[in-house]
């Protein structure tokens, strides 16, 4: 009786069969090849570049860095008046001190004898070419839109007085055009004309600079002369 119920029991042997062939195909579908761990596949998989569009935008290029001024400065100034319409010649003479760091700037006039006459300071604004500018007097605080505006009020004249940071250091402002004068150099030319100055910085080394606006039918001529303290 014993042997009919053990030929009457079914057989494992078919699905264990069937389970050993899926377990070998789910290895097959996983299996690593020879000669290469997990790790490089890893990497071969990141290293592998992401697909870029051809419509994609270029990256933009960076903005050019704007020319600054730092430096001191101090010695005598001369400048002289033309006559012009109503306007008779004049002329003056005094005492200055430059300061000037990137974007900020102090300039103190004062008599020959040392008695302070201004004193300006002045701030470029994010905006390029905008500065703001305050004057300081025996009449009290003044505040300008521009150097220019500033210069008229306290000389008489306006002066390109941001253009006069790169004439002393002898050059020309990169900020506007410029002639070279003849003999000199295209590219840093030491005597120029530039903002209607006629520059000459060719003795700058011994301290000295000159700048001559010519009389035009609108606008009187100014000779501005200044001596540095080596």
């Amino acid at each position: 009786m014993s042997s009919k119920l053990r030929s009457a029991a079914p057989s494992p042997a078919p699905w264990r069969a069937a389970a050993s062939a899926l377990f070998l195909s789910l290895a097959a579908c996983t299996t690593t090849p020879q000669g290469t761990n997990d790790s490089q596949v890893d990497t071969q998989v990141d290293a592998t570049p992401p697909a870029v569009s051809a419509n994609a935008p270029e990256a933009p290029a960076p903005a050019p860095t704007s020319t600054t001024v730092t430096g001191q400065w101090e010695g005598r100034l001369s400048l002289k008046l033309g006559a012009f319409g109503q306007a008779s010649s004049a002329g003056s003479q005094m005492a200055f001190e430059l300061d000037v760091k990137n974007d900020l700037g102090t300039l103190s006039l004062s008599t020959p004898l040392g008695t302070r006459m201004a004193m300006v300071r002045w701030q470029a604004q994010a905006v390029p070419g905008q500065t703001t500018a305050q004057l300081e007097t025996s009449d009290g605080i003044q505040a300008f839109d521009s150097l220019e505006g500033l210069t008229q009020q306290l000389l008489g004249e306006a002066l390109p007085l941001q253009a006069m940071l790169h004439w002393l250091q002898g050059h020309p402002s990169p900020a506007l055009p410029f002639e070279p004068s003849e003999g000199q150099p295209a590219n840093e030319p030491r005597s120029f004309t530039q903002a209607g100055w006629q520059v000459d910085a060719t003795a700058l080394q011994e301290g000295r600079l000159n700048a001559i606006r010519a009389e035009t039918a609108t606008q009187r001529s100014v000779t501005l002369r200044l001596r540095l303290d080596l």
